[in-house]
């Protein structure tokens, strides 16, 4: 199931219109070969490292192998184009990567640790395990796809995380993440999968929030 393809365009305008102050709030996500000693973001700045600065306005798939294998190490996915209303400037996903040199396209990177973090917030709903600005989903394929009738799953983050990060580890070598704008879901993930129960750790190893149930019906509605 292609999840970007089942998303509906005209929900995705609809929640166009955030405070610009939103977009010094970073998602970064931290790529590892075998899990981590310690989930902490600030003991693991030699990972390969990919950043989001900016909130799309529509779901944007990105493979590992261009992001961390390409010449690049910077990018924007332009949005201009779908914006509903008159603010200026670029829309769409700015996103840069570090350390991309140690990327070995042969490895497995099955564990991630996932920070997007609000510092001092204004309101409670911006705390940690609120849900956040971006949802972050992983795939095991290219192109963000989940293949096969039964398909081998895909893991999701959409909670404001702890300073130090959340961590989790699939089954599979991540080979594409997705990232998009929070919807109305009732509640934020943290490494769930299919969006419902998964593994996954803070710096403390307690789970942050709660699940959404295994149901996909508000997401391809």
């Amino acid at each position: 199931m292609h999840l970007f393809q089942a998303a509906s365009r005209a929900v995705t305008l609809a929640l166009v219109s955030f405070p610009l102050q939103v977009h010094a709030q970073n998602l970064t996500v931290r790529f590892f070969q075998n899990s981590p000693d310690s989930c902490n973001y600030n003991e693991s700045s030699r990972a390969l490292t990919f950043t989001a600065s900016s909130i799309p306005i529509d779901g944007v798939c990105l493979s590992l192998e261009k992001l961390f294998g390409g010449n690049t190490t910077r990018g924007f996915v332009n949005h201009t184009d779908l914006r509903i209303d008159p603010q200026s400037g670029d829309i769409g996903l700015h996103w840069q990567v570090e350390n991309a040199d140690m990327y070995d396209s042969q490895a497995n990177y099955s564990s991630v640790l996932y920070r997007q973090y609000f510092a001092n917030p204004p309101s409670d709903d911006l705390e940690p395990g609120n849900q956040a600005y971006r949802a972050l989903t992983l795939y095991p394929h290219e192109d963000c796809m989940d293949v096969g009738p039964q398909g081998r799953g895909w893991y999701g983050f959409s909670c404001w995380s702890e300073d130090e990060g959340s961590c989790g580890t699939a089954p599979w070598n991540i080979l594409s993440i997705g990232v998009q704008e929070k919807r109305s879901w009732d509640q934020c993930w943290v490494f769930a999968l299919y969006g419902a129960a998964g593994r996954g750790y803070s710096s403390s190893q307690a789970m942050i929030g709660a699940f959404l149930s295994a149901s996909l019906a508000i997401w391809l509605a």
